[in-house]
């Protein structure tokens, strides 16, 4: 079978999901379009048998909530699947198992699947520059290596489903218990956090307020603040937390990329 095009779906409020999803779609060699599924709230219709690269990343262990809430919006009949969990260079947690559960109730087949490592966005120092041009490069090779899967099978259900990598922490989602804020004296009244914000729980007339019982604690606020007004709460617990991360770091991961047999 031959796809005649492919999609990127990801849930990527920071970008760098996003990224990689696209890097494997431009492999493919396919025409490809793209939904933004952290912005968008719509339901995505996806054309039978259109080659699906669809990705999230990891939060505390797990795809977060909002994030399969979001990938839930995608469907279609019998498309095969690339399952892409980016993660913060450190722990991917069970994020490609949570895309695998969730792929057959959209219509999808998973014929390949990523784990990436991008920076971590509560611990910059963790995957800093990441993913890196070489990074991107190997997720064209490996969207080039699944067109050429598909072409070869005579059918969809011919390829093996991807061997999945041991999830390396329990099924439970951990709470990280972080949310954004905002220093009202430094704020400008952009409203780019606003738009930037997937859960919307920050008001475009009023950008310097917060409901932080949506929120949670994604930095996609505070990543595109221009004077660095946004922050998260609970400085002390967040070095902390990046002091007892960085602790435990044991050097950048590689991408691992894998296809049935």
């Amino acid at each position: 079978m031959e796809p005649s095009s492919a999609t990127v779906a990801a849930y990527s409020p920071c970008g760098s999901t996003a990224a990689v999803c696209r890097a494997v779609a431009e492999g493919t060699g396919l025409a490809w379009d793209e939904r933004d599924l952290a912005r968008g709230t719509r339901p995505e219709p996806v054309d039978p048998g259109t080659l699906v690269v669809l990705g999230a990343p990891v939060a505390g262990g797990a795809v977060p909530a909002l994030g399969l809430e979001r990938l839930g919006r995608v469907h279609t009949a019998f498309s095969p699947c690339v399952l892409v969990c980016a993660y913060g260079d450190r722990d991917p947690g069970h994020g490609l198992h949570d895309l695998e559960a969730i792929a057959p109730g959209l219509g999808l087949v998973p014929v390949a699947a990523v784990l990436a490592p991008v920076r971590h966005v509560m611990v910059p120092a963790l995957g800093a520059g990441r993913p890196t041009a070489d990074d991107l490069a190997a997720y064209r090779s490996f969207g080039a290596a699944v067109a050429s899967a598909l072409r070869d099978a005579g059918g969809l259900f011919d390829l093996a489903p991807p061997p999945l990598p041991p999830a390396s922490c329990p099924r439970e989602r951990l709470e990280l218990g972080f949310t954004a804020e905002c220093d009202p004296a430094a704020c400008v009244g952009c409203g780019a956090c606003a738009g930037a914000c997937p859960a919307g729980c920050i008001p475009a007339d009023e950008p310097y307020l917060t409901d932080t019982a949506r929120c949670d604690g994604c930095m996609a606020c505070i990543g595109v603040c221009p004077v660095r007004a946004r922050s998260l709460s609970d400085p002390a617990r967040l070095a902390a937390v990046r002091e007892r991360c960085t602790a435990g770091w044991e050097g950048p991961h590689r991408p691992r990329l894998v296809m049935g047999a």
